[in-house]
């Protein structure tokens, strides 16, 4: 099916890649009309919902790329020719009733005749059928996805996302528990591995193969003409003949123990000519290979594995759990990551933070594995929100080769990927993921990242986490600060309380909430949240602050000014400025402290491998350094949140008054 090395066109830098972060609203409001219809017309089941129309969106662009090749190259031999003709996408947008029925359940069942497609495949889509069986409902379907416009937009490959948005779906509805990773990451970690022609390349999680395309599209650049890369066209046309016939046939492995995703993953791989990839269906923590790869090792892996799964003891291959002892799915595939590895094979994979400092045997070995038995190049660490909206997961990127020790690992805390912090993720100029490439190759320093040697890792017991290192690494420059303001630890700043209720007070009991701050408990929520006990409680007055130690990077941090005092539970942490207002205005700190940026700061000091429980020391909290500007600035920033203050309150006060006014209407006519 290649013709990309021949062709000269925009049409060969088209990404068809089935996943990434943009997508309009108007494209989202289509694709939910798509899934209303079908689920209107009898197909309540997310997962059939996607997969029917992952097969309607296949076979258009499908056919789409046919007719294009076949308009720029004629020697190119059709895929919808002869027999498979009558399969081509405009046909059906002209049919109606039982002839699109019986036209479009014959394509999705003749799906496994594709040339080219892998046995793999051939199994899979020899069950492929059309599952829309309400006529008036596949005409919807199909007359919405022709009417989709799937051109690129800016360089944003709108087909991808909106796969990415239908995949959302199914995490919403916690059917498949299926999240993708972001394009713009997968990118990132593939730059910075850097595969090669020539090499064997695999994701043993491969989801819908997106790192394997990714791969691929990266070595096709290295292998384009400056000239045509300025065009913005990527061909590989330097490639030759014999490493053209490896990339389509022996370089990319993928396994996925999902029939659904293996299917959408060779459909992907079918749409950029490597219809030829080895994707199969298989387990890799519990399937050995069976002698069907030979060597068993690859030159690159790059991965996304699932988190916080576990399998059963009996089902996991035992040399892979040979010392481990573990049945935690992230550190059986970080150990299958390296035993996959040839020697100076390179790795791109992404762990949940926890591993970088799980207490557990396995952890620690696997640690000193990637110290002892690797180089481990560096840690990246990534926002939370990076994989929202299906997930709020706290990850890093590890990148290794192996056959050589450790002597220094570069850490980037990665703040901004380009994207906002919120669900919509929204696209915004910050962005880190230049600047990190930009210092990859020397690994240099900069106010996001840092060296650190192996003797200091090792004197911290092999500790990877960002947190361990980043008071000593990462500070705020003051020279590169505005004239008059400073850089200060908080622990200059403010100093920890530790006074207790004892057994005989009328203090109210207090909370701390990530949205309204300090809050009496009993009447905020609903059941009761506090000890009946609460002679150990901590008491805190007005002008004092508090944070949750659990939930401090979701915003559980508090400042006390609608009560005089009160007292709160013993996880909480109190303290309060021991500095004048001149230094510091409280208000002004408690802003910052509560801030996203500083949020994104906290997930790095915590502590515990679950995310909702990992604690936040207050040597910890106080360490973290803090911009201050003059006074005069601090001012007029406190005047700003005075007047929001009194802007709520005059709204809560008319709410208050708009309901009293709507029951006494309604007293009146005897409907209250």
């Amino acid at each position: 099916m290649r013709a990309s090395s021949q062709i000269k066109s925009p049409v060969a830098k088209q990404n068809l890649e089935l996943g990434s972060n943009f997508f309009s609203s108007g494209l989202r409001q289509k694709v939910d009309q798509l899934m209303d219809m079908l689920y209107s017309g009898g197909v309540n089941n997310p997962m059939d919902s996607i997969e029917q129309i992952s097969y309607l969106l296949f076979l258009r662009l499908l056919s789409e790329k046919d007719e294009q090749f076949a308009q720029l190259d004629k020697k190119y031999k059709r895929i919808f020719s002869g027999q498979w003709s009558k399969y081509a996408w405009g046909n059906f947008v002209t049919l109606t009733g039982d002839n699109l029925f019986n036209a479009v359940r014959d394509a999705i069942e003749s799906l496994h005749e594709l040339p080219g497609l892998s046995d793999t495949g051939k199994l899979l889509f020899s069950r492929a059928t059309l599952k829309i069986y309400d006529r008036p409902t596949l005409r919807a379907v199909i007359q919405g996805i022709h009417g989709f416009d799937l051109a690129a937009h800016d360089g944003h490959d709108v087909k991808g996302d909106m796969y990415e948005y239908l995949l959302s779906k199914i995490a919403a509805s916690g059917t498949n528990g299926q999240f993708r990773t972001p394009r713009h990451i997968i990118d990132l970690i593939v730059a910075l591995v850097d595969p090669q022609a020539g090499q064997r390349i695999c994701d043993p999680a491969c989801g819908t193969a997106g790192f394997l395309i990714s791969a691929f599209t990266h070595i096709l650049r290295r292998h384009t003409k400056p000239a045509d890369l300025k065009r913005g066209l990527v061909d590989g046309a330097m490639l030759k003949p014999a490493q053209w016939k490896f990339l389509e046939e022996q370089a990319f492995t993928g396994f996925e123990n999902d029939a659904n995703m293996v299917k959408i993953a060779i459909l992907n791989l079918y749409l950029h000519q490597l219809e030829r990839a080895q994707v199969e269906m298989r387990n890799p923590l519990t399937t050995g290979f069976g002698g069907v790869y030979p060597g068993q090792r690859f030159d690159c892996v790059l991965a996304n594995p699932p988190f916080a799964g576990k399998v059963q003891d009996e089902s996991i291959l035992s040399d892979l759990n040979y010392k481990l002892n573990t049945r935690a799915t992230e550190l059986l595939f970080l150990k299958w990551f390296i035993d996959h590895l040839t020697p100076n094979g390179r790795a791109g994979v992404i762990v949940p933070q926890g591993v970088l400092s799980d207490r557990t045997k396995a952890g620690k070995y696997l640690r000193s594995m990637l110290l002892n038995d690797c180089a481990l190049d560096a840690i990246i660490t990534l926002p939370a929100s990076c994989f929202r909206p299906y997930a709020d997961a706290e990850t890093a990127i590890l990148i290794f080769h192996k056959g050589e020790k450790t002597k220094y690992v570069w850490f980037y805390e990665l703040s901004h990927d380009g994207f906002t912090l919120d669900d919509r993720r929204t696209p915004i100029p910050e962005n880190d993921i230049p600047n990190i490439i930009a210092r990859w190759q020397k690994r240099e320093d900069s106010p996001n990242s840092f060296s650190v040697s192996i003797h200091e890792i090792e004197k911290r017991g092999q500790v990877l986490s960002l947190g361990e290192f980043k008071k000593d690494h990462l500070t705020i420059r003051q020279g590169d600060l505005p004239a008059g303001w400073k850089v200060m630890r908080l622990d200059s700043l403010i100093e920890e309380l530790n006074a207790r209720a004892g057994s005989d007070h009328r203090y109210p009991v207090l909370s701390v909430t990530k949205h309204d701050g300090f809050v009496q408990s009993s009447t905020y929520f609903k059941k009761r949240v506090f000890s009946k006990d609460t002679s150990d409680y901590k008491v805190v007055e007005r002008g004092q602050f508090a944070y949750s130690t659990i939930h401090l990077d979701e915003g559980a941090i508090g400042y006390l000014d609608k009560y005089v005092v009160g007292i709160i539970s013993p996880m909480y942490k109190v303290f309060r400025l021991k500095v004048s207002e001149e230094v510091v205005h409280p208000a002004f700190l408690f802003r910052v402290l509560k801030s996203a940026a500083f949020m994104e700061k906290y997930r790095t000091l915590g502590k515990g491998s679950i995310k909702r429980r990992k604690s936040v020391a207050f040597e910890k909290f106080a360490a973290v350094p803090v911009p201050i500007p003059p006074e005069p600035i601090q001012r007029k920033v406190v005047d700003h949140i005075r007047a929001v203050q009194d802007l709520e309150a005059r709204l809560e006060t008319a709410r208050g008054y708009l309901a009293t006014e709507i029951e006494r209407t309604l007293k009146l006519v005897g409907l209250a």
